[in-house]
């Protein structure tokens, strides 16, 4: 999904997910539906969590999740951060 390879620290990795996340929106076509579709439109429908697409999502949110909590044991983030919004 991610390729992290060469980027050293969260907040280099976390600025890596956001730009790629940016420029998937902004330059691609089909995926880009898609995409907003699963982050905002499914997620209100209860059915959504009982499908295989919820867990597309639960690996993307993991990956940024890692990212947060070791820039908060690495004090790089504040340790007040609520993670676990959802």
């Amino acid at each position: 999904m991610f390729q992290f390879n060469g980027i050293i620290g969260p907040v280099s990795k976390l600025g890596k997910m956001i730009w790629h996340h940016l420029y998937l929106n902004d330059f691609s076509t089909g995926e880009v539906l898609i995409r907003k579709n699963l982050l905002l439109e499914c997620r209100s429908n209860k059915n959504f969590y009982h499908h295989n697409s919820y867990n597309t999502l639960k690996k993307y949110t993991h990956i940024m999740l890692d990212i947060l909590k070791t820039g908060v044991h690495e004090r790089y983030f504040r340790d007040d951060l609520n993670l676990m919004v959802s």
